[in-house]
């Protein structure tokens, strides 16, 4: 049963979730580029129309919504930070067993069983895998850095024999 020993920084957490968020779904895609894109409109409308009358426009709620629509990617990084700091469990180093009907989570804090089942694919980039869970938005990092070159290969064959790529 192949094991991987690793160990969670505020780093790899907000590296994971940028890319979960990628890989989430449509309304995640909402927040990373929608939004941002409707806010740039905003924005830019606003200034448009104060330069076209040479003064202020009566209203500022278009400049308003449209900067915090244009900063909800840095909100979003603020707010996988904060979600790290808070969750301690997340801190301890851990490892994870791999079978071919589950796979096992093993840090100080916790000892977890999860069925395949419980997840619907994964995704990777050149800094993590991350397993995105069933149901939901969550998902689980597991960060490249900590793994050599063939582990890391062990580890993407696995994941890929049990869930679809993403």
């Amino acid at each position: 049963m192949p094991q991987f020993e690793y160990q969670i920084s505020e780093g790899d957490y907000v590296s994971a979730a940028k890319l979960a968020m990628r890989k989430g779904g449509w309304r995640a895609l909402l927040f990373i580029y929608v939004f941002p894109a409707l806010g740039a409109i905003l924005v830019l409308c606003w200034v448009v129309e104060a330069i076209a009358d040479r003064r202020l426009p009566p209203s500022i709620a278009p400049l308003f919504w449209g900067a915090l629509a244009l900063c909800m990617p840095l909100l979003l990084n603020f707010s996988h930070r904060k979600e790290f700091r808070k969750a301690a469990a997340l801190h301890a180093p851990r490892s994870l067993e791999i079978d071919d009907s589950d796979l096992h989570f093993i840090s100080s804090g916790s000892n977890s069983r999860t069925n395949w089942h419980a997840y619907r694919a994964f995704s990777e980039d050149r800094k993590s895998f991350v397993l995105l869970e069933l149901r939901s938005l969550e998902f689980v990092p597991i960060p490249k850095r900590e793994l050599d070159p063939a582990q890391i290969d062990e580890l993407r064959a696995l994941l890929a024999g049990h869930l679809p790529k993403k």
